[in-house]
């Protein structure tokens, strides 16, 4: 007599797509299994999923009776499962974040030892993929317990109008076309789920508002940071008002912009921005890591003995963020609430209370503890699903997440280890997104500057940050205006100046501006190219002296000034000053012979005791 096992459970939590777990009822060793699933991606950006499931017994008196799992979705519809015969009931029941799904298999049980019951579960997804401004983006979560299945694999097929992928992980094992599809192939990918990036670069169109007060009686400056240039995005200012007194950067790369406040003023600052992002770094300097890196803080409590000894195990970056998502439990009714941060230390000890600052503050001390430098980035993350990518911060709900120093890449790299957690497993290591819009960066201090979104008054709590997709691409080919100066004379006798002015009038960053100069018959006082950075809107000098090298040479002296691709040439007229002093004292010289050999001779006759003759014969007479 065979042994029914009521349910062969599976449940699957995802994020864009599914996340299958193995039930406590489910004991490997009664059934072999196979699971195949192919993802069918629509020009339309919508998906329809496939699952072939095949269950063989391994012993004689157990069979499958029911398959089950649950889609961590609401946009599915049309779902089906059916097996050789014909359609298998299915039974659909909504649950808060997702449905699931019951095929019952009783009606054609496969019976008796290795014989094999095979049918297919079918929907339509719209979580899948999704466009956003200019990329499209696929996602498919790690299957958690894939390692029970004696067989499993993935088949994604994507429209050939989509071209080659930017970033694709894992590396798919194969890949075949046609003239709709491409096919990549992946087998056995259960260390993570299928992430895949059409597109090099999103743009979003930003607006921001930051109110500013001075209640004191006199003057003052307050500051605000503006969303600055990082490895992987670009800023593009297009309104500023009313305009900041400078703009400068931090030793973190914020843009930190200075208001002067009369007493008891009130202003509102209004920002209108472009941001392009990409996940290939940008070749300019950014901000490099400091000793404060490593340090403690109020949240980041590095140098806590838990931590520290925690830290010691964990060791790598990537250590380190699987024991956060891995340990750590998003906590969506805290979030709803005040969203009060707690720091690194309560985290490790309520790992069940965590919202995305704490999946921060934990990663970021742990890193710091274990000599990795690491920072927390604050700003907005694009997310059309809350419950699967959700947003902590209260203000404006903003999000937070860190990045650690490569030392290998020399690159600052963002992670996002509540997403990780909150997705069904999707990778957040490997790499980021297209959705990450960094506002404010906090290195030296856990605390500030304050983002964007926090400047608010307390008579005044309106939305103050407003972001949007646009499917255009930025142009950063303008340069800023230059002015040489070159002295048209240059004494051979000391060091001259040559200056380079720069004016930033373009609207965002410009870095890495080679100035060199050169002249063979010259000595240059600073050797090398000296490289400029440039933020929006600001002027910078930059002065290279040179000397001739031959103090006698008078006459032109050849300078070449090169700025970026652009050359420049230049003759002034190098001027020794022994020449002009020798030839007055010769013409001084020559001038007193004559004017003595001529009253010596009488024939001249001048005021004054020399010029006296009859004097001077008497003089001489005597």
């Amino acid at each position: 007599m065979q042994k029914s096992i009521s349910k062969f459970f599976f449940v699957l939590s995802f994020t864009f797509l599914y996340l299958f777990v193995p039930s406590a009822v489910f004991a490997s060793s009664d059934f072999s299994t196979s699971f195949n699933s192919t993802y069918e991606i629509r020009e339309n950006i919508s998906a329809h999923a496939a699952h072939q499931v095949s269950l063989t017994n391994l012993k004689e008196n157990t069979y499958a009776s029911e398959f089950s799992l649950i889609i961590g979705s609401t946009n599915i519809d049309s779902i089906t499962a059916r097996d050789h015969y014909g359609l298998l009931p299915v039974a659909v029941n909504s649950r808060d974040n997702g449905v699931a799904v019951t095929v019952n298999l009783k009606s054609r049980p496969a019976l008796g030892v290795n014989q094999t019951k095979e049918f297919v579960i079918r929907y339509e997804s719209r979580d899948t993929v999704q466009k956003v401004g200019r990329i499209i983006e696929i996602n498919i979560p790690k299957l958690t317990g894939s390692r029970e299945f004696n067989s499993f694999s993935t088949n994604l097929l994507v429209p050939v109008s989509f071209d080659e992928p930017s970033i694709m992980v894992p590396e798919p094992t194969n890949k075949t076309s046609t003239s709709k599809f491409s096919n990549y192939v992946f087998d056995r990918n259960d260390e993570t789920g299928i992430s895949a990036v059409f597109g090099q670069s999103q743009t979003f169109a930003v607006k921001l508002q930051y109110f500013l007060e001075n209640p004191e009686d006199g003057q003052e400056m307050n500051q605000i940071a503006l969303p600055p240039d990082t490895a992987y995005q670009k800023i593009n200012i297009q309104k500023i008002n009313p305009k900041p007194k400078s703009i400068e950067a931090d030793a973190d790369g914020n843009w930190l912009a200075w208001y002067k406040l009369a007493p008891k003023q009130k202003v509102t600052v209004e920002v209108d921005l472009s941001i392009e992002l990409t996940m290939t770094p940008f070749s300019f300097g950014y901000a490099v890591p400091l000793p404060d890196h490593l340090k403690s803080t109020r949240y980041w409590q590095a140098d806590d003995p838990e931590i520290a000894a925690l830290a010691g195990k964990l060791k790598t970056p990537r250590q380190i963020y699987d024991y956060v998502v891995s340990n750590l439990t998003y906590d969506y009714e805290r979030a709803g609430k005040s969203g009060e941060r707690k720091g690194a230390k309560f985290a490790l000890s309520n790992p069940n209370s965590a919202i995305c600052t704490e999946f921060t503050d934990l990663f970021v001390a742990l890193a710091r503890a274990a000599g990795i430098p690491a920072r927390e980035l604050e700003g907005f993350a694009w997310t059309e699903n809350p419950k699967l990518r959700p947003l902590s911060l209260s203000s404006d709900i903003l999000h937070a997440w860190p990045e650690y120093w490569d030392k290998d890449k020399n690159v600052w790299v963002q992670i996002d280890p509540t997403w990780g957690n909150t997705s069904g497993n999707i990778d957040y290591f490997s790499k980021l997104d297209f959705n990450h819009i960094v506002f404010a960066i906090h290195g030296r201090s856990d605390v500030s500057p304050l983002s964007a979104g926090f400047y608010k008054t307390n008579d005044d709590q309106k939305k103050t940050v407003r972001v949007e997709p646009r499917n255009v691409r930025l142009s950063f080919d303008q340069g800023p205006e230059v002015k040489i100066i070159v002295p048209n004379i240059m004494p051979t006798y000391k060091f001259n100046p040559i200056s380079v002015k720069f004016s930033n009038s373009p609207s965002y960053g410009v870095y890495g501006i080679p100035v060199s100069v050169e002249s063979p018959e010259s000595k240059i006082s600073s050797a090398g190219i000296v490289s400029v950075n440039l933020l929006p809107f600001e002027n910078k000098e930059v002065e290279i002296k040179i000397k001739p090298k031959n103090f006698w040479r008078s006459g032109p002296i050849p300078v070449t000034v090169k700025i970026g691709s652009k050359i420049y040439e230049y003759r002034p007229k190098g001027v020794s000053p022994l020449k002009p002093i020798i030839g007055i004292l010769i013409g001084t010289a020559a001038i007193s012979g004559v004017l003595f050999a001529a009253v010596r001779s009488g024939n001249l006759r001048l005021p004054g005791f020399i010029g006296n003759s009859d004097l001077y014969r008497k003089i001489k007479k005597s």
